[in-house]
């Protein structure tokens, strides 16, 4: 599931997400929400435990077109 759909499916704000994943910045997990900003290797483990597995790195990456 992509980190917005979950934000929006749990009804959690940036600034609670952000807060969740260790950091104040709610700018950066709106960023990466919307696509404008790609998880980083801290961030991306960080937002996988804090949506509870639901969101997952494979979700960041769409699978190659065939």
């Amino acid at each position: 599931m992509i980190l917005s759909d979950y934000l929006a499916r749990e009804q959690i704000s940036y600034a609670e997400f952000a807060r969740r994943c260790g950091t104040k910045h709610a700018r950066t997990i709106e960023r990466i929400a919307k696509g404008a900003k790609r998880a980083g290797p801290k961030m991306l483990p960080k937002i996988v435990a804090a949506s509870g597995g639901v969101v997952t790195a494979n979700d960041f990456y769409p699978a190659a077109a065939e």
